[in-house]
């Protein structure tokens, strides 16, 4: 889906009171400078914590947000700050909204779940390599490939996405609310499930490099089945648009 539509999820994901959190879900687009770097740079789950961080950051410079996990270099780190500058403008245009004063770790955990929503979405564009470096496997939505074929042309630059978003942003789904941890959790859960990795100690592993091993504990079972049904309302939804 595009800029919008990942925003627009992360706003229906997130708990009343923490709107500006769903900025988040676009960190992930800070790797489309260089072209070579897109999606192969941001878009990976042990990068959640440490570029959600480094992002807020970047958006408040007034004030000190401790990193959680961390940069192997000065020069990425550099290339990390450098790209969330150039893209601050972009990215806050697409949410009017006061960024809050204060950014606690509740603020914090909000925001990794809007960027892990950016990788789940993700899933009905490309394959997206969320488990790298730890493992090459892609999450997809394959049976729609099959079904819709070269659709993105129609989609995206023809425009079809905006009546698709429209009429999906519309569904009653929305009423149905789960806990950031719940989501979170549930999406890692996705992700490795439309892999082809069901297996709990996979996703525990993932979860562990990805620095959420706090989320080992979280019962997401509901909020996974509620995905399953977004997922098969999205799939219905291009199905009739670009079938």
């Amino acid at each position: 889906m595009d800029s919008k539509s990942h925003v627009e999820f992360a706003l229906r994901l997130l708990p009343s009171g923490m709107e500006a959190a769903a900025l988040t879900s676009l960190f992930p687009q800070i790797d489309r400078r260089p072209a070579t770097l897109h999606r192969n740079y941001a878009h990976h789950l042990t990068k959640v914590r440490c570029l959600s961080r480094m992002g807020w950051s970047a958006l408040k410079t007034d004030l000190e947000i401790k990193t959680r996990g961390d940069l192997p270099s000065e020069t990425e780190k550099d290339y990390v700050k450098g790209r969330f500058k150039e893209e601050e403008a972009r990215i806050r245009a697409y949410l009017d909204i006061e960024l809050p004063s204060v950014i606690d770790e509740e603020f914090l955990a909000g925001a990794e779940m809007a960027y892990v929503s950016h990788l789940y979405l993700d899933t009905f564009n490309q394959p997206v390599q969320a488990f790298t470096p730890a493992r090459s496997v892609v999450s997809g939505q394959f049976e729609l490939w099959d079904r819709v074929g070269d659709f993105r042309y129609r989609l995206y630059v023809e425009g079809v996405v905006e009546d698709l978003r429209r009429e999906w942003l519309r569904s009653s789904i929305w009423q149905k609310k789960f806990s950031v941890a719940e989501i979170t959790h549930a999406m890692v859960v996705r992700l490795a499930q439309l892999a082809g990795k069901n297996e709990t100690s996979f996703i525990d592993e993932a979860l562990v490099r990805a620095d959420f091993k706090d989320l080992n504990t979280v019962s997401s079972s509901s909020a996974v089945a509620w995905l399953q049904d977004l997922e098969y309302e999205l799939f219905s939804l291009h199905i009739r648009y670009l079938g």
